[in-house]
């Protein structure tokens, strides 16, 4: 064990936050990049092709349904093809080995991606599908709200057990990907659990301003509610087009702060591991 990786193990929680911080920073145009692909791909096939099935079937309850469920694997894949694409880079940065971005990215994508495919994919399904049950029977309701919040508190606290499997999948030496995101987590899941949530009212306060403007603009918070002429003008399909990508701006800007955090805690965490061996 070299002297970079005492002294991570040597660090405090705060001073591993800290770092995290410091890692979105120095790469932040790099994961601004990634990050921009794979929200303008997920904002494509979610207005172009799950929302408008799901507006065109909504009287029927088993296609809405098959429709949320569809939309919900193919978001699951396409965050954990976002996570992963940096997850390695950002863990041999942080070790400071000068990795290549490029051969790292293209590094990502190996057939052991599919185990925290599977993980996303599962935790992320029942919330998605109850929150579309709940929208058939409670749209427009103060209930949907509160349902929602918590079935994404649920999956938010189930998924931080195998959070670490986007670093996990793609380390050689590591058999089972996710017993050991599981193992990992196992006595510092409130250390992971606050990391995850961190940048959660950061995003929410960074997207103030934009829901500010657009209000000033267009008067209305969604695009059910727009009654300006730009709306009518541009059609519906185009400006929910337009609004998704302009709400989507605070998510490409700060996005992979989530992941930046995560880094730097498992990074202490893989080596005490490895240190007990």
């Amino acid at each position: 064990m070299n002297e970079i990786e005492k002294e991570i193990i040597e660090k405090s929680y705060s001073q591993l936050i800290k770092d995290g911080f410091k890692l979105y920073a120095h790469n932040f145009w790099k994961l601004v990049f990634i990050w921009l692909i794979f929200t303008s791909i997920t904002i494509i096939i979610d207005v172009f092709i799950v929302s408008y099935l799901k507006s065109r079937y909504y009287g029927s309850i088993s296609l809405y349904i098959f429709f949320s469920v569809l939309g919900s694997v193919i978001f699951s894949i396409i965050t954990v093809f976002t996570l992963c694409s940096v997850s390695i880079y950002l863990f041999e940065n942080y070790l400071q080995k000068d990795p290549n971005f490029i051969d790292s990215f293209k590094n990502a994508y190996n057939e052991r991606l599919k185990f925290p495919m599977l993980i996303f994919i599962i935790i992320s399904l029942i919330p998605d599908v109850m929150i579309s049950l709940w929208e058939l029977f409670l749209i427009g309701s103060f209930l949907l709200i509160i349902f929602s919040y918590i079935f994404a508190i649920i999956a938010i606290v189930i998924m931080t057990f195998y959070i670490f499997s986007i670093f996990t999948y793609n380390i050689e030496d590591i058999e089972k990907p996710i017993n050991e995101a599981r193992n990992l987590t196992r006595g510092s899941f409130w250390k992971v659990l606050v990391v995850r949530i961190i940048p959660i009212p950061i995003l929410i306060i960074a997207r103030i301003p934009f829901s500010l403007i657009f209000g000033l603009i267009f008067g209305g918070g969604d695009p059910e509610s727009i009654q300006a002429s730009p709306a009518r003008q541009l059609g519906y399909q185009s400006f929910f087009l337009l609004y998704e990508f302009y709400f989507a701006i605070a998510i490409i800007l700060l996005g992979s702060l989530g992941v930046c955090l995560l880094t730097p805690l498992f990074t202490q965490l893989y080596l005490k591991k490895i240190e007990l061996k």
